[in-house]
């Protein structure tokens, strides 16, 4: 009937402006080797994330809740078969941030997602350059871009072109390309 079609057209419009946005990771240019996401909720984005990873890679992912990380975690890998690949972190961002060089070894992230308190999204960035644990084709996809949080990082990656290039903006999503290797004391490498 004409009432089922105009629901079904409704349902796959609002599936698709969801999911428009996440279509920035799966439209990565290189597969990314080590991931970090902040903010994993149900792990929607976890799963998008995971079928770009080669076998060697690895997701870190962190959520403040347990509850929420528990059931994401069961979603994920009801999804896929990434048991290997995943490793689930229920602690705050600065807590995973300051346990990534002895996960990490040698290596550095190629994608952070920033997808939690927007509040935190510049205190996370530059814990992470502290740590010289972004790589020079490191990605920064933050969600959520209107919030005030958000703006602060905006603003500080728009004011050093030499280090960031925000590449593309949908809706309330940025990508973020990493010019180059960075070093506390912004020695560039």
């Amino acid at each position: 009937s004409l009432c089922c079609v105009c629901v079904c057209m409704c349902v796959c419009v609002f599936v698709s402006f969801l999911t428009c946005p996440y279509t920035l990771i799966d439209k990565m240019r290189e597969a990314p080797l080590r991931v970090l996401e902040l903010g994993m909720h149900c792990g929607y984005t976890s799963v998008r994330i995971l079928r770009l990873l080669p076998p060697s890679g690895k997701l870190l992912t962190v959520e403040l809740d347990p509850i929420t990380a528990e059931k994401g975690e069961e979603i994920i890998l009801v999804a896929l078969d990434a048991m290997t690949l995943l490793l689930v972190q229920t602690c705050s961002s600065a807590e995973a941030i300051a346990s990534l060089p002895s996960q990490l070894g040698e290596s550095c992230l190629d994608l952070v997602m920033m997808d939690h308190d927007p509040e935190q999204y510049l205190p996370d960035l530059l814990a992470l350059q502290r740590g010289k644990l972004l790589s020079a084709r490191c990605v920064l996809l933050l969600n959520r871009t209107q919030e005030p949080g958000a703006q602060a990082l905006l603003k500080y990656v728009s004011a050093r072109p030499q280090q960031y290039n925000i590449e593309q903006q949908f809706l309330d999503m940025v990508e973020i390309h990493c010019c180059v290797t960075i070093h506390p004391q912004g020695e560039k490498s």
